[in-house]
């Protein structure tokens, strides 16, 4: 089984790598698309750059959401617990 999920890696990797490197593609064609998913996807140093940033932003956005929610919860809690 190991050998099967490794050769279909494999198989996988190829695929996207040769989409990637094809600038021949017509525009908005699967093959393009794959290929611009995939060439975005393993340019680190411009996700590092930009991810980070983007990451930490939605991160704090998160856990301001959640304290919030937390707050909301423990008053309905309280509420329903003084008033039975």
């Amino acid at each position: 089984m190991n050998l099967l999920a490794e050769h279909n890696r494999d198989v996988l990797h190829d695929i996207l790598e040769k989409a990637a490197a094809d600038k021949s593609a017509m525009p908005g064609t699967p093959e393009q698309k794959i290929g611009d998913f995939y060439a975005s996807c393993m340019d680190s140093p411009k996700i590092d750059a930009a991810g980070f940033i983007r990451w930490m932003t939605s991160w704090r956005a998160l856990q301001r959401s959640r304290t919030a929610n937390r707050s909301k919860t423990k008053r309905r809690t309280c509420r329903v617990w003084v008033s039975e």
